[in-house]
């Protein structure tokens, strides 16, 4: 057996989150599953877990939010995995309305134009007071950014833009999300 290495669990979602690292989401998964269940995590036990945490987190409106939802691995590769707009928006706002996961959570994400996966997306926000934090995904067909945009104020907005059935490049669908995101910032301003 080789050395144990322990981290916070900060650095370990900031890792995840701003460079979209898979086997860290998968693995963490793994870990609330044994939390949860006591035993080994195991995928076939993802999906009540998912939704078990999603619930005590979501509170009142979880079960419409989680309508049509399924929960196949912790990093969203899957092809099995379904969410929606309406779920993901409600699992931003449960950890933005945690006082002791906000600053945590938001600070793991990458900074449009800045840093991590979103390092050369939101380029034209120069001279915008406005931030926006989030977490991209990609499949073939698929491109998702979910997030929040921070006002000057420090004013959150969750967000969640899911493109998916396209043929060919990303790029529309990344242009699509980018327009959404400028404008939410522009709404937040006025």
């Amino acid at each position: 057996m080789g050395p144990v290495v322990r981290m916070p669990i900060e650095e370990i979602v900031e890792h995840c989150n701003e460079e979209s690292q898979n086997l860290y989401a998968e693995s963490l998964l793994k870990r609330a599953i044994h939390e949860s269940t006591g035993r080994p995590g195991s995928w076939k036990d993802a999906n009540a877990t998912v939704r078990r945490i999603a619930r005590s987190r979501i509170g009142d409106d979880a079960d419409d939010v989680l309508e049509g939802t399924y929960f196949d691995d912790g990093s969203g590769l899957s092809r099995l995995n379904r969410v929606t707009a309406g779920f993901m928006t409600a699992w931003l706002d449960s950890f933005h309305d945690d006082p002791r996961l906000r600053t945590m959570f938001v600070e793991s994400l990458a900074r449009g134009g800045e840093e991590g996966s979103l390092e050369s997306r939101f380029q034209k926000w120069n001279g915008r007071s406005a931030l926006v934090d989030a977490k991209s995904g990609y499949l073939t067909g698929v491109s998702c950014l979910s997030g929040f945009v921070t006002d000057e104020t420090g004013r959150r907005w969750a967000f969640s833009i899911l493109c998916n059935g396209f043929k060919g490049s990303s790029r529309p669908a990344k242009r699509l999300q980018e327009a959404i995101v400028t404008a939410i910032a522009d709404l937040a301003a006025s």
